[in-house]
């Protein structure tokens, strides 16, 4: 089977050629994100199944020869150029040749200051930096697009009482570093709420403060911008979150575009950010309120969550599949059984995987779609997906 019965679309469609992807979040992350390293690790093996010929940083746990096998046994093309590592210093390794032969780099991640040469960004650090800082965002978005917000410093932030009566309110890291799948974002109902915040943020350097919608659906709108070009529309999916606002996946539909006036929104976001003189993908979180308002809450100028299981259309279409749930899962025994576990799923055609982590002694973990007509036909393969190991 070849990668185009697969995915509608790969990295080659993403970056110019010569450039290497570099998906590590950088090993001086901010205080916001999972302090366990072994879960940012895992994010670098997130786009392999897309690779084909461009050059990829990935974690060996989430590349080795097994991982790579089961990727193929799924249909997926065999990436052809993987540069592995390990450790902090293997990964330094890795950097400190590729600026040496002149390298580009299509970072996901911005690195600590002076970490990585400047010259080596393809998109320069400092746009990066203010296209993902949350409290740039009306920089990009139409003003009436955007909820009613408040950008302060910390130690105003830090400062502030619970508002008095004005709970439950949004509050969000304003930082030029990384966040991303709900981290950096607390939903306040209670002052013990506030004060968390207070406390989880102080090492960001301004915070926003945002209305409370009331939220019906989340759809994330995503585009690849090439130079001189509108921006191409790939897709919409709707996210699905808990109850605190962390990312716990995504609905995806064969065919459905998303609501066209968040598609518009998002596209009026991505064409400001080309302007500015960024290239590559991007994805913007759209919300439909309650009175069905429309407004964006977020920018991620970096592969989404649901960049990848947009992309597998064809495959769902190819099976008669309506809708998809996008999501991950763990297991904990050896990875060879998780990989028996994924590979039945697949034949009965119910799943289709993008991303392994091999967790050795700790639990290890896939990402993938499941498929089914409806949401109660995918609940129901969920639950066996579950029953099989899959927690």
């Amino acid at each position: 089977m070849q990668a185009m019965a697969v995915t509608a679309w790969d990295l080659s469609d993403v970056y110019r050629p010569g450039l290497v992807h570099d998906p590590v979040p950088c090993f001086h992350a901010p205080g916001w994100l999972p302090a366990a390293r072994e879960i940012l690790d895992s994010l670098s093996g997130g786009q392999i199944a897309l690779a084909g010929d461009v050059p990829v940083i990935c974690h060996r746990a989430g590349s080795h020869a097994g991982v790579l096998q089961l990727l193929r046994d799924v249909g997926y093309r065999a990436p052809t150029r993987l540069l592995q590592y390990e450790t902090q210093s293997e990964y330094a390794g890795i950097l400190r040749g590729l600026e040496s032969d002149g390298a580009r780099l299509a970072v996901a991640h911005v690195h600590a200051e002076n970490a990585l040469d400047a010259n080596a960004y393809w998109i320069p650090r400092d746009l990066l930096c203010r296209l993902n800082n949350k409290g740039e965002l009306g920089r990009i978005a139409l003003r009436e697009s955007l909820p009613r917000r408040e950008c302060v410093d910390a130690a105003e932030f830090a400062a502030r009482p619970a508002p008095d009566g004005a709970l439950p309110l949004a509050v969000k890291v304003a930082s030029p570093l990384s966040s991303g799948a709900g981290f950096g974002v607390k939903l306040c109902r209670t002052p013990e709420d506030w004060a968390c915040a207070q406390r989880d943020f102080r090492s960001s350097p301004r915070i926003v403060i945002e209305e409370w919608l009331e939220i019906r659906t989340i759809h994330c709108v995503q585009f690849i911008v090439h130079p001189e070009s509108v921006p191409r529309f790939i897709g919409s999916a709707e996210q699905v979150a808990n109850d605190d606002g962390g990312y716990a996946g995504n609905w995806i539909t064969a065919r459905e575009r998303g609501p066209d006036a968040a598609v518009s929104i998002a596209r009026s976001a991505a064409q400001s950010a080309t302007e500015m003189g960024y290239l590559g993908i991007c994805g913007f979180d759209i919300v439909v309120c309650a009175d069905e308002s429309m407004r964006i809450i977020d920018a991620n100028f970096r592969f989404n969550g649901s960049s990848l299981p947009l992309s597998l259309r064809p495959w769902m279409r190819d099976r008669g599949a309506d809708l998809a749930r996008s999501g991950f899962w763990s297991h904990d025994g050896p990875f060879v059984r998780l990989a028996e576990v994924v590979r039945a799923a697949n034949r009965r055609g119910d799943f289709m995987p993008f991303s392994l982590w091999d967790g050795g002694h700790s639990p290890s973990r896939v990402s993938g779609i499941v498929v089914g007509a409806n949401r109660e036909e995918i609940a129901a393969r969920i639950d066996r997906l579950q029953s099989e190991g899959l927690g």
